[in-house]
């Protein structure tokens, strides 16, 4: 738990394409409780491919956290670019080795909002 939100960081096993990502994480999201704030930070490595997505329950939008902007946070690691929306936000990089970074920058960001 991150300043009251319940933060899943995680990064797929090598060869996880984009597509991945999305199941793995549309699968998560059904798993997610509903009244508490929730984040589902994702990387996937595919050769020299990153990909990351971000997903905030409707609970987490609901207190000001926004996908786009943890991507945002995150990126920079992977040398990646994105966008995406307040629910959910893709993006790609060509970093592999950042991948740990990126995601302990999504929580560092998510800290400074609590």
């Amino acid at each position: 738990d991150i300043g009251g939100a319940r933060v899943w960081t995680f990064a797929l096993p090598e060869g996880s394409s984009a597509a991945d990502l999305r199941e793995v994480t549309a699968a998560a999201v059904k798993m997610v409780a509903v009244d508490i704030p929730v984040v589902l930070v994702a990387a996937g490595v595919d050769g020299a491919k990153v990909s990351m997505l971000v997903t905030v329950n409707p609970t987490g939008q609901s207190v000001g956290l926004n996908a786009r902007d943890i991507l945002a946070a995150a990126l920079p690691d992977v040398d990646g670019r994105g966008g995406g929306k307040a629910d959910s936000a893709q993006g790609g990089g060509s970093r592999p080795e950042g991948v740990e970074a990126a995601l302990r920058s999504a929580r560092d960001f998510l800290a400074t909002r609590a």
